[in-house]
């Protein structure tokens, strides 16, 4: 009888921590503009979104809990995707820097009927770090 509640309790635990690991691609919060992102499955604390009242193109997300963050940026049909840049910063340490929208890399979506196309910018380690995402256009680029 004790192996058989050992066994069902190991079940359990590998069960949870199984589940506990990884990004949950299902669920998206705002990132500010037209940027979303996903975070670990196992995080309770995600404050997302909030804006500085002075900083009208600026947002901020609170992140306690999270290890990876997964960055993905939506634009409508008729915006010039050829036009976008991005840089991704840790700690004020560039990951990424002036890198362009790869139009190939778009895919499909439709969101409550209106369409849309998105590429995934990468997953990104956040544990204990900074991240900033500056995205922009050339033809306006203090629009940031």
């Amino acid at each position: 009888m004790k192996k058989l509640i050992f066994t069902v309790l190991r079940f359990f635990i590998a069960l949870l921590i199984v589940n506990a690991q990884g990004i949950n691609f299902f669920h998206t919060y705002a990132a500010g503009g037209k940027l979303l992102m996903c975070v670990d499955s196992s995080a309770a604390n995600v404050n997302y979104d909030n804006t500085f009242p002075n900083q009208p193109n600026t947002s901020f997300n609170y992140l306690p809990e999270v290890n990876h963050v997964s960055i993905q940026i939506y634009f409508r049909p008729t915006d010039p995707v050829q036009h976008y840049r991005y840089s991704i910063l840790a700690d004020d340490e560039p990951i990424v820097v002036n890198k362009p929208i790869d139009l190939a890399q778009l895919k499909e979506v439709d969101m409550s009927g209106e369409p849309f196309r998105f590429r995934t910018l990468g997953v990104f380690p956040i544990k204990g770090k900074t991240i900033t995402t500056l995205v922009y256009s050339i033809e306006k680029p203090l629009d940031i």
